[in-house]
């Protein structure tokens, strides 16, 4: 996952600090994990943003008794706190 923004990116895996730091770029996506967190200071930035999940492969099913025969699907859901819209 990533955020894009003014020609800034912040990316998702970059633990140890209390915010995401931006970034140059983001070259190791996690193939493991499916929560992820990207926590932006608040005033860094103004303006319109990018959010982009990028997703590796869908193998199974999510929840195998609830969606049925219908092949391999993942849900998911994002959540966006305290931004504003235009």
């Amino acid at each position: 996952m990533y955020v894009l923004q003014a020609g800034s990116v912040y990316c998702d895996g970059v633990y140890g600090y209390q915010y995401t730091p931006r970034s140059s770029g983001c070259w190791l996506p996690d193939l493991t994990n499916n929560v992820k967190q990207i926590r932006i200071a608040p005033n860094s930035f103004t303006g319109t943003f990018t959010i982009q999940l990028v997703a590796q492969g869908i193998n199974e099913q999510a929840v195998p008794q609830v969606d049925g025969p219908t092949g391999p699907n993942q849900d998911w859901a994002l959540f966006v706190y305290n931004a504003n819209q235009p």
